[in-house]
């Protein structure tokens, strides 16, 4: 609490109030033993046709994954067997140079967070497996290729 005493100037106060902010956030945002449920959200299509990959190929999979990383939670899209991360990248979203010639500031902040979560898997000894949209629908065997290269790895 700020003390009932002191005279504040606009830039004390200010300074006080944001500090007061910044701790509340850490408190309510960041539980290092339950992260924030994001499994009930809807499948983008590219994720949806992941799934069915998945199934086809009778592995098991958990959605969204939470791996705790400097007081936030990243998610990953899927985690299968004990150390395999799968991403979906949709095209246009993630910059694919093939979709997109002139990448705006959305396409360098996924591309930014993508780095950070390929960081965050290798620190945390996961394999991190990424696929682009137009991959899924236009190689899916490639794809399922890949997965089960990863998954014969990981038992030996």
């Amino acid at each position: 609490m700020k003390p009932s005493k002191t005279k504040w100037t606009k830039n004390s106060y200010w300074e006080w109030h944001s500090k007061q902010f910044r701790e509340s956030l850490y408190i309510l945002k960041f539980d290092p033993d339950k992260p924030p449920s994001r499994k009930n959200r809807r499948r983008t299509k590219p994720e949806k046709a992941m799934c069915e990959i998945l199934q086809d190929l009778f592995i098991e999979y958990e959605i969204e994954y939470p791996i705790a990383f400097c007081r936030r939670w990243k998610y990953y899209d899927f985690k299968i067997g004990e150390n395999i991360l799968i991403e979906v990248d949709g095209d246009y979203i993630h910059g694919n140079s093939d979709v997109v010639e002139n990448k705006s500031f959305l396409h360098k902040k996924n591309q930014k967070n993508d780095t950070e979560k390929n960081f965050i898997a290798r620190v945390r000894g996961y394999k991190l497996l990424r696929f682009w949209e137009s991959d899924l629908y236009n190689q899916p065997d490639y794809v399922k290729d890949n997965i089960l290269d990863a998954v014969h790895n990981e038992t030996r």
